[in-house]
Formats: structure tokens, sequence, C-alpha cells
């Protein structure tokens, strides 16, 4: 375990003090307000969602923990983000509206370099998101709970995923992961409609 490193989220007491670092640390957050998950109001904010945070007994908006064992606190937190709405949104800036439902970490990798990293999955889907112990060491735990969409009669069954902080961004931890010998990737893009391009991979 890397020493303990004191820094400026280990100062913060007050959700106004958290609020103001994260808008610092992200224009995209200025107008963001810490909330517990269960607190959230946004389309994907039912009733499966509280009950799922009830049992995992998330009853903070934020929490701090050393996720990549760099000796540096970093922060989880969740809430609402009001910076870009429909009623205040300027279409000379080249940016999406903010998301009802926000969950995502701070990260501290030392004095002045504090960086955000979104957890949410799109606009429609919410997370009950966790820091969990093991062996004193503390890893990201993100629940999503089951979702059913009358509409396409989708069904996607509760899920939990542990993430770890490697190549510069969250992934999910396999612990047991295979050795490829990759010689080779292609990738082509292909027709969609909309603004999003569709990518095939080959490898």
């Amino acid at each position: 375990m890397a020493e303990k490193n004191l820094s400026r989220i280990d100062s913060l007491s007050t959700n106004e003090q958290v609020e103001q670092l994260i808008g610092s640390a992200d224009s995209l957050y200025l107008k963001f307000k810490l909330k517990k998950v269960q607190d959230i109001r946004c389309n994907a904010c039912d009733s499966s969602l509280i009950k799922l945070a009830n049992s995992l007994e998330i009853n903070f908006s934020y929490v701090n923990a050393d996720l990549d064992n760099n000796g540096f606190t970093d922060l989880l937190a969740t809430g609402e983000n009001k910076t870009y709405t429909l009623d205040n949104y300027d279409q000379d800036l080249d940016v999406e509206l903010s998301k009802d439902f926000n969950a995502f970490v701070l990260m501290d990798f030392g004095p002045e370099k504090i960086k955000l990293y979104d957890l949410t999955d799109g606009r429609f889907f919410s997370i009950a998101p966790l820091v969990e112990y093991t062996n004193g060491s503390p890893s990201l735990v993100i629940y999503q709970p089951a979702f059913y969409s009358p509409v396409n009669r989708l069904v996607k069954a509760q899920t939990k995923s542990e993430l770890i902080f490697k190549f510069n961004d969250f992934v999910e931890y396999n612990p047991g992961p295979s050795n490829h010998n990759i010689e080779k990737i292609e990738y082509s893009a292909g027709f969609l409609y909309g603004l999003l391009p569709c990518f095939y991979f080959d490898y």
C-alpha cells in the first residue's frame, strides 16, 4: 500500500467545498449538486434503483478512497448536474446537455492534478456505485439494477462490476486474463443512420 499523502480532497469537509472542487476540475459540472443515489430524480431512477441502493446501504453522496494506490485520496460522488439544460443551453458551445443522473470519480494524481472520470452509462441507465474493501484495500464496484423496457421488451439482469484504474481509466477487473499473441488489429467504419459512426473490429 502506498504511503499516504495529504491532498486537497482530504481538506474537504462540506458538500459545498466538494461541489466547488468538482466544478473546478471539469467545467461541465459547474452546477453540480451532490445527492444520494436514492434522492436523484431521473428517467432511470425508479424503484428498482432505490431498492438496490438501500440494500447496499449506500447512505452517502460522496466517499473518499485511494482507488489507484498512489498515496493520494480520490473521491467517488453522485448527484444531479444542471450546468447545461434546455433552459440555459448555449448552441454556440459544443457540449452535450448535462445528464440528470451522475456518478463519477475525482482522481488525484498529485499536487494540482485532479481529473474527473464519468462512470455513468449514457443518459438512460442509472447505477449504484460503492467502494468495497478486501484485506484493507479499496476497490470501485458498480451495481446496475435490473432493467425492463416494455417498448422493445429489452431485459437486463442486475449486474455487478469491479473496476480497477489501469491504462489511465477505469476498466473491469479480470482475475484471470488470457494471453493472446495479437499480430494485427483492423477496423472499418460502416454506415449508420444518425450522428454516430459504426465500427467493425477484426483481430
